[in-house]
């Protein structure tokens, strides 16, 4: 997801019922590059794709929170 602040993830965990390990990626991007808006979430795909290695079949959910709590989703498929 993107880790548009702290209080994103946080509330998107809640949300979603994730549990901060699921999360640990956003919380790293968002810890080494601050909140650089909703291309961060870039970062957060490549480190997906980089140390968590999808299988082909598996899907995924980007998630990106814009202006005015503007919310985009991307269904991904490796």
């Amino acid at each position: 997801m993107h880790p548009g602040g702290r209080r994103i993830v946080e509330n998107v965990e809640s949300a979603l019922s994730l549990e901060q390990a699921q999360t640990e990626l956003s919380w790293r991007v968002l810890s080494e590059h601050g909140n650089v808006g909703t291309p961060s979430i870039m970062y957060v795909l490549r480190d997906t794709i980089e140390q968590r290695d999808p299988e082909p079949g598996q899907r995924g959910l980007a998630v990106t929170v814009g202006p005015g709590v503007t919310v985009g989703l991307m269904l991904l498929g490796w």
